[in-house]
């Protein structure tokens, strides 16, 4: 979720409103991730993956209100990363990943479609909660 407002400045014309846009998403992977054990503390893991993403945005108060039909994506994606446990309870988790897939919207009867890529990495910590 997002959202921005935007509010007039002092050349703006009297009476002007503030801007206001949203958006809001959410995506699920499935994958099958491979694992190999790089000692008592390290893993490495990586694998391919089916991703469906969903979104849509919102405009209010420019000319009109607007708000965007839903955009979906399926996308084939593969990522590569590695746990590194700090102790037996916490660690942390890097990954990188790739991803391409094809996205669809339709409106009043128009269709549009992309093939769009993009690449993703993330951080994080880890807890264990027992063996």
């Amino acid at each position: 979720m997002f959202n921005e407002t935007d509010k007039p400045g002092p050349g703006a014309p009297a009476g002007s409103s503030d801007h206001k846009y949203t958006q809001s998403s959410y995506n699920v992977r499935i994958g099958g991730d491979r694992v190999v054990s790089l000692g008592d503390r390290a893993t490495l893991f990586f694998g391919p993956g089916i991703e469906y993403w969903s979104g849509k945005a919102k405009w209010e108060n420019f000319s009109q209100m607007r708000e965007s039909q839903n955009v979906t994506r399926i996308s084939l994606s593969g990522r590569l990363g590695t746990i590194m446990m700090l102790s037996d309870a916490v660690g942390f988790s890097c990954q990188i990943g790739r991803k391409l897939g094809i996205a669809s919207a339709t409106d009043a009867g128009r269709k549009v479609s992309s093939w769009p890529s993009s690449f993703d990495a993330a951080g994080g910590l880890v807890f264990s909660f027992g063996k």
